[in-house]
C-alpha cells in the first residue's frame, strides 16, 4: 500500500493486533510504498514519525 507523508525521511512502523512490530522502514520521499504481500490478513497499526511529529493509522489487510 502507498503512504502519503507531509515530509520525507519518516520512520514507518507496522504493528500487528498483538502489538508486535512486524515491519519497519525509513521513507525517503513523501509518497512511499510498503510491500504487505508477506503479511497475514488482519488489522495492523501504522505509526509514522518525522522528527517530533507522530501519526497513527489503522490498516486492514485482506
Amino acid at each position: 500500500f502507498q503512504v502519503a507523508l507531509p515530509q520525507a525521511n519518516a520512520r514507518l512502523q507496522l504493528f500487528n493486533a498483538q502489538g508486535s512490530l512486524v515491519k519497519e522502514v525509513i521513507a525517503t520521499n513523501n509518497n512511499f510504498t510498503i510491500n504487505i504481500a508477506d503479511l497475514a490478513s488482519g488489522i495492523y497499526l501504522l505509526k509514522a514519525q518525522t522528527g517530533e511529529q507522530v501519526w497513527m493509522q489503522r490498516v486492514v489487510v485482506e
